[in-house]
């Protein structure tokens, strides 16, 4: 099986050796072959070939010398003549003859007497001399050696050498030496091509007979006999050849990576080396380059790849052939040895003008910067990688900058980088590791104007007001006020904790304004709010998601949000979502998911903002790690608390979070989301105390908005349940005061409390301008809360019927909020049974959906004051129009919607509701 493996392909090759030994045996009258060099790479099967042609000449009866040369440095001379003369085969009496044989003192040089004493054995028994390794072979040996060839043209004396391709021999004029011979041929041992490696797998019992292996196995070890054994004898191992239909079946394992580093052994010093800088200077190279890393001049090195090509270590173009035999020498290598080629590397790419990547990836390799120029080089490769989202890249890059920059001020400014970077994928990180430095730098004046400017940005992002307020306040001490124009001011870098969605000074600044040459626009007016919003979905749909736009995208979708404008909000924030998660974005996307989170909330889809919160929440791998993790939280919070499920509420609250949360805007949502846990279980005190202290904070970190955390209308909920009417109604009329009243679902919640704090005969008509309010935000749960209310204050004075209609209007909506609690407390008669079984109608959203569009206005205000228990005359009444009218609405509304009944009718068509009181 060996010959096998040595010896396919090889039969012309072994033909010419068996004529030369044939002739040389049989005649010794001059003519023929006298010296053949047998010529290869590495391990292709030189020295096999010379064994083989010595036995079969040990058979035709031959005397065999055979000698090697050594590769070591302090070989003595002459010593591979010592090792022929000493050969057993030689006889003893000539070898007392010739010695010694460095006597350069005899009067007959050792060259002339070794050739008489081989041509006179050769009168008696044909003589083969066999040499190994020429390249490595003496001076004093190869002179001898020449002397022997040129006067044995008519002796029966066959010469054999074995030369490796990646050295020249010892002594340059021996090649040229041998030229000159008429009896001279050279053999080149090729490696093996496609059918020999067909051959050798199909002789092996453990290889299985598939047509693609042969060609896999050839790409991967280039037809070197050693690499091929080694490839075979992985596969015996591990069984890694592919079944039928794979990609790929040939893997190499351990034995590959061996059989490559002793193929470099075998070679001269060139070939490890030229091998070492190739595998670290990555392919492919250059002579000229890879000369000036190996220490080696081009014509070497050029020869160094040629060998190594030769040895089936590199394609054609001088790359390894796997990635494994490169990993095989590189962890050859003593780490110092590895350390010092990258940062050669990277200095000899940078010198040639090698983009930034290509160095960046030897000094990243090397652990060192070098020098100022290395800090650039990596600053410059973090942005281009992060270009094609290599965020990981990106961030090794800035790392390794960071710990090589001697300069504090550009090291803070490169760690306010790596915060807004590592945002993408840990925004936990982000605040951990990067911004320490940088608010230490601010401190202590070394931090510039401009990043002053990049970290209040993401200290506020990061809900960290107070700190964000004073690295502003920095800025215009140290370039006054007009300095805020080139960072951004105030009002845009804490949106939007501080910005109201009517306030277009703000909004230019973040998502465009009108131009100066367009019409002038009444501040306040529904004009100006058109202007905004035009205004935000045009940044939003020119805007890129990127590390410098991603907080303006979040304040613009906040801005739709506390507009009441959740219907846009909803399909922007999805797409970007999508976005975070294509790019692999995961900390963008615990940033989308929570804002999500926060929308579905609004909406009143409760299983949704669990679904979004929790999302946002698998973001961070460790949960006490980010203060940002406390929007989520508190969303989810939120969520099961309406929900009912107050134990999946109580075990996030069990949850430890970071006292610093509470130095931070998200702290105050988690106050938030605690006290209505609190209040929705009956810890009232406890509940009040958290919505007060939420108050104190607000107010001092200037976020005191009704429409980000309206506490007062929570409080007034906790006072009412204290029975302290007046209380409540305080809270709410100061919040009625604020500028947010005119948010519409601020409004409505507003509106339902203080009906609960007035007189019973007044609270149906202040109840339906609660409803028409949260009809107008979208909030289908806060317009079931004021359905339900109002459903009881119809039953409380005594009008049953009115408020079965409207409270079956809020049961339904409840139990598409998935609010069963709110559901419990409107009829708590109803048990698990189905709306439709109870009230005999559709729920689903298509069919409300349906109803929207097919009915007119006129004919949905005929079926919203039927639905709510209205007879027709009291509806024509109200609508002043005709009862005929109003019979003619509503057979037209049965015919549309294919019902017979009011029971049947939509529980929350949109339209105005004040009529219903």
């Amino acid at each position: 099986m060996l010959n096998i493996m040595i010896f396919a392909e090889r039969g012309a090759e072994l033909e010419i050796l068996q004529a030369a030994l044939a002739e040389s045996v049989s005649c010794g009258n001059g003519g023929g072959t006298r010296t053949i060099l047998i010529e290869g790479g590495v391990a292709c099967g030189k020295s096999e070939t010379l064994a083989l042609t010595g036995d079969h000449a040990s058979s035709a009866g031959a005397m065999v010398l055979g000698a090697t040369g050594s590769p070591a440095p302090d070989s003595p001379p002459f010593d591979v003549l010592r090792q022929l003369i000493d050969h057993p085969s030689f006889p003893r009496d000539a070898r007392e003859r010739l010695r010694p044989v460095d006597d350069r003192h005899t009067r007959t040089p050792i060259s002339q007497r070794f050739s008489a004493a081989l041509q006179e054995l050769a009168r008696e028994v044909p003589v083969v001399v066999a040499i190994d390794d020429l390249q490595y072979v003496d001076g004093d040996s190869l002179h001898c050696l020449a002397h022997l060839i040129h006067h044995s043209r008519k002796s029966r004396i066959l010469v054999l050498l074995a030369q490796s391709l990646d050295c020249p021999p010892q002594d340059p004029t021996f090649d040229t030496e041998l030229l000159r011979q008429p009896g001279f041929r050279r053999i080149r041992l090729e490696p093996l091509g496609l059918p020999g490696v067909a051959q050798i797998l199909a002789a092996q019992p453990d290889v299985p007979a598939d047509p693609r292996l042969p060609a896999e196995f050839h790409a991967c070890s280039g037809g070197n006999p050693l690499l091929l054994r080694a490839l075979i004898e992985d596969h015996r191992l591990s069984g890694t050849c592919r079944e039928p239909g794979t990609a790929l079946g040939v893997v190499p394992g351990a034995r590959f990576g061996q059989a490559v580093l002793t193929c470099l052994h075998r070679g001269g010093a060139g070939m490890p080396a030229a091998a070492k800088a190739l595998a670290v200077l990555g392919d492919p190279a250059r002579p000229e380059r890879l000369g000036q890393l190996a220490g080696m001049t081009p014509a070497s090195a050029s020869r160094a790849l040629h060998a190594l090509a030769g040895a089936g270590l590199l394609t054609e173009g001088f790359r390894f052939r796997h990635p494994l035999a490169r990993a095989a020498v590189i962890d050859s290598m003593p780490a110092t040895e590895r350390r010092s080629l990258h940062c050669l590397s990277a200095a000899l790419l940078h010198q040639e003008g090698a983009p930034a990547t290509e160095v960046a990836g030897h000094l990243l390799a090397a652990r060192d910067a070098i020098g100022p120029w290395g800090v650039a080089v990596l600053q410059e490769a973090a942005e281009q990688v992060l270009a094609e989202d290599e965020v990981r890249q990106a961030i090794a890059y800035l790392e390794l900058a960071c710990e090589s920059c001697a300069d504090d001020g550009l090291r803070a400014e490169m760690r306010i980088r790596l915060a807004a970077i590592t945002w993408r994928i840990n925004p936990a990180a982000a605040e951990e590791r990067h911004l320490a430095e940088p608010i230490s730098a601010l401190r202590a004046d070394r931090l510039p104007v401009a990043s002053v400017g990049l970290l209040a940005r993401l200290l506020a992002a990061h809900g960290r007001l107070d700190e964000a307020r004073h690295a502003l306040g920095r800025i215009k001490e140290l370039s006054g006020p007009e300095a805020e124009w080139a960072v951004g001011s105030e009002c845009e870098v804490l949106m939007p904790w501080t910005w109201h969605p009517q306030r277009s000074e703000c909004v230019g600044a973040t998502v465009g304004s009108a131009r100066p040459q367009d019409p002038p626009v009444v501040p306040g007016s529904a004009q100006e709010y058109e202007c905004t919003l035009a205004g935000t979905e045009h940044f939003l749909r020119v805007s890129p998601l990127t590390d410098t736009t991603l907080g303006p995208i979040v304040t613009a979708l906040k801005s739709l949000l506390y507009s009441d404008r959740v219907d846009l909000a909803d399909p922007w924030c999805t797409w970007f979502l999508e976005e975070a998660a294509r790019r692999g974005a995961p900390g963008w996307q615990a940033v989308f998911a929570s804002l999500r989170a926060e929308i579905a909330l609004r909406q009143g889809r409760l299983p949704a903002a669990e679904d979004h919160a929790r999302r946002a929440m698998r973001a961070f791998p460790e949960r006490t790690g980010s203060l940002f993790i406390g929007g989520p939280m508190s969303s989810l919070i939120l969520a099961y608390t309406a929900m009912g499920n107050y134990g999946a509420a109580a075990r996030q609250l069990n949850q430890s979070v970071p006292n610093a949360l509470f130095r931070t805007v998200y702290g105050l949502g988690y106050l938030r989301a605690r006290g209505r846990y609190h209040l929705a279980t009956n810890r009232i005190h406890a509940a009040l105390g958290d919505f007060l202290a939420l108050g104190r904070l607000a107010a001092r970190w200037g976020v005191d908005r009704p429409v980000l955390l309206p506490w007062r209308t929570d409080a007034a909920e906790a006072w009412l349940q204290l029975s302290d009417r007046d209380q409540a109604a305080r809270l709410v009329t100061e919040q009625l005061r604020m500028s947010d009243s005119d948010n519409s679902r601020v409004r409505g919640v507003c509106l339902r409390i203080r009906a609960m704090t007035g007189d019973l005969a007044q609270r149906p008509r202040a109840l339906a301008g609660a409803v028409e309010a949260l009809q107008r935000s979208g909030d289908r749960l806060e317009l079931a809360r004021a359905l339900a209310a109002l459903g009881e204050a119809h039953e409380l004075l005594g009008d049953s019927a009115r408020a079965a209609v409207v409270k079956s209007r809020a049961w339904r909506m409840a139990e598409e909020c998935g609010a069963g609690t709110l559901c419990e407390s409107i009829r708590p008669d109803l048990g698990d049974r189905h709306p439709a079984v109870v009230f005999g109608g559709p729920d689903n959203r298509a069919f409300r959906a349906a109803a929207e569009a097919k009915l007119s206005d006129s004919e949905k205000r005929v079926a919203v004051l039927a639905a709510c228990g209205y007879t027709n005359r009291e509806i024509s009444e109200r609508l002043t129009v005709t009862v005929s009218t109003v019979e003619q609405h509503l057979t037209r509304v049965y015919r549309k919607l294919n019902i017979s009944r009011r029971e049947q009718l939509p529980p929350d068509l949109q339209v105005g509701m004040g009529e219903i009181a």
